[in-house]
């Protein structure tokens, strides 16, 4: 992972996502993610298998929520308060 200063224009490493968020591989692709309140939050993925992680980072990452399914290739956006998942796969029937 890598971050961008805004005041120095520099890029530098920060701590990896964890390992919860990958947990089959070394790899997650496919997720999403929006900031909210202050924080970076990622969204499910493809590591090996459909993932409903849900990890936030505010200066270090930690385990946030696991979502109602688990979810690839969707998108999130928030509005005022609420964060929205749209589109993407699943590992569950249609509804």
């Amino acid at each position: 992972m890598e971050a961008l200063s805004n005041s120095t224009m520099a890029w530098k490493e920060i701590q990896p996502l964890p390992k919860k968020a990958a947990y089959y591989e070394d790899y997650l692709f496919d997720a999403s993610s929006v900031v909210f309140r202050d924080s970076i939050y990622v969204f499910g993925g493809e590591s090996g298998g459909w993932r409903d992680v849900v990890v936030r980072y505010n200066g270090k990452w930690s385990l946030a929520q696991y979502l109602l399914m688990q979810r690839d290739a969707h998108r999130s956006i928030v509005i005022e308060n609420t964060i929205f998942h749209v589109g993407g796969t699943n590992q569950q029937p249609p509804m």
